[in-house]
């Protein structure tokens, strides 16, 4: 049957083809990615690459945001990550590089979520009980 995931916290492997990790195939259906040779085309912080505005604009189809939201919340490392880390992907120098961009962009995740609940709360104006 289909294998679903909540969380993944820690996934390694050295297979340098995105199609040898099912859990990954079956992601790519959901949330399509460009591939080449085998690897994927990452952002910077190397979590799922959104298409482009042009990309979006061609198609005509604009993601959900929870597509969008998930996007930014899958990181890869280690060798599907070569085409932004290069070839250290799979040695210790790739894995430091890579984990601290991966550090990087959880930071600054958790700040915009806490950031957007602030106002979030701030908006909230009202007698009930529970404030």
């Amino acid at each position: 049957g289909p294998n679903f995931y909540d969380m993944i916290w820690l996934a390694i492997g050295a297979q340098n083809h995105i199609d040898h990790y099912s859990a990954l195939s079956h992601l790519r259906q959901i949330l399509p990615v460009d591939v080449v040779n085998g690897f994927p085309v990452l952002n910077t912080d190397l979590s799922w690459r959104a298409p482009t505005v042009e990309e979006v604009e061609e198609s005509g189809i604009d993601e959900p945001t929870w597509k969008q939201v998930a996007r930014k919340r899958i990181w890869l490392t280690g060798a599907l990550a070569a085409l932004q880390l290069g070839p250290d992907a799979l040695n210790l120098v790739g894995a430091r590089h890579g984990s601290v961009r991966i550090a990087r962009a959880i930071r600054q995740d958790i700040a915009q979520t806490k950031a957007a609940a602030s106002l979030k709360e701030d908006e909230h104006d009202c007698d009930c009980f529970h404030c």
